[in-house]
């Protein structure tokens, strides 16, 4: 067992040792506080998972897994103050005030050496009357202030905007970025590079998008799904014969594909010119282009459009052709068509439909 999971000897998880309460709670009960209770991974019955452990392994014989921001604390961090203080260096630079010299003025305030006894002040170990309070001099935005000749006044220019900040903040960004697998035009969605090298970055994100989507949809969504449906199986919502019986009649049953959002498309013509190509030699079917474009189902659009082109008919509007396309003649089929006395199958239930 290793940090509260226990395994078996393939170092699959049996169960897990889990605390009532977190050990660094201020109000900590010494009865229960700390002795862990064991729950176990799998109901052995059900073949169901009592536990949803989301972690992604990196290594061999790792049992727990480690925060996606804890490579970059540090970092994020030290670009956090650096862009504080650089905020704050702006402002005070923006308030730097006149300063000039003339007789007869106001001079600096002297040094505070504290109170002596009846309201005298005390310099040196003799008393003596205490002089008025001296003007208080602070800088504001676009201030005046008048000194004595005798008194010098010296300002030290922060020198802002500082041009070595945006370098030393691209630079971190790009360690960030590297460290959580994100290029950084696109951690930082500026763009300012070539198409290609916009569109490599975008890629390389979708890539390493879809590799964490898929340990997640393992490690979560598909155990939450198959709890769902268990429960609905059990309450007679759904009839899925040999459910409980059959793992592989199960596996079936649960068949989904957990694609969630699409990708930011910067030409999205050319892009769908590249899905056309796909779908036409048989790499991509029609259905997985929506669902990664869209999220919707390619055949509930086929029945919409159905409807959209029966209305644009019914008025009268002249039908749209793609350029290259097939057109239509007279009798109502394609010119590369070949003619057939019976209509197939599926094009007769079409128009029945």
């Amino acid at each position: 067992m290793a940090g509260g999971v226990e395994t078996d000897e393939w170092g699959a998880p049996v169960a897990y040792h889990i605390l009532k309460q977190h050990p660094g709670d201020l109000m900590l009960r010494l009865d229960d506080g700390l002795i862990p209770e064991r729950i176990e991974a799998w109901d052995r019955k059900l073949a169901l998972p009592r536990v949803v452990h989301v972690f992604k392994r990196e290594r061999p014989e790792q049992d727990r897994g480690v925060g996606m921001l804890a490579t970059i604390i540090e970092p994020l961090k030290m670009i956090s103050d650096a862009s504080d203080a650089e905020l704050y260096a702006t402002v005070m630079s923006a308030m730097i005030a006149v300063v000039y010299k003339s007789r007869g003025a106001q001079p600096m305030p002297e040094p505070d050496y504290g109170e002596g006894e009846g309201g005298v002040s005390v310099e040196g170990g003799e008393p003596y009357a205490a002089a008025p309070e001296p003007s208080q001099y602070r800088f504001e935005a676009g201030s005046i202030m008048e000194i004595d000749s005798d008194s010098d006044v010296e300002i030290k220019s922060p020198g802002r905007p500082n041009s070595a900040f945006d370098p030393f903040f691209q630079a971190i960004v790009r360690q960030i970025g590297a460290a959580l697998g994100i290029p950084a035009g696109a951690l930082m969605l500026m763009f300012n590079s070539s198409y290609t090298a916009s569109k490599a970055e975008l890629e390389a994100l979708y890539m390493q998008v879809r590799a964490d989507r898929a340990w997640f949809a393992s490690d979560d969504c598909a155990l939450t799904y198959l709890c769902f449906v268990a429960e609905q199986v059990v309450l007679g919502h759904y009839v899925m014969p040999g459910f409980f019986s059959d793992l592989r009649v199960r596996a079936a049953w649960l068949g989904a594909n957990w694609r969630g959002d699409g990708k930011i498309s910067l030409n999205p013509l050319q892009e769908a010119k590249g899905f056309e190509v796909q779908e036409a030699h048989g790499w991509r079917t029609g259905e997985d282009i929506t669902a990664e474009l869209t999220g919707g189902s390619f055949r509930e659009n086929i029945r919409r459009r159905g409807a959209e082109h029966r209305a644009w008919v019914a008025e009268g509007l002249p039908v749209p052709t793609t350029a290259g396309a097939a057109k239509a003649p007279a009798g109502g089929k394609p010119d590369n068509e070949p003619a057939s006395d019976e209509a197939p199958a599926d094009k007769q239930e079409n128009q029945d439909a």
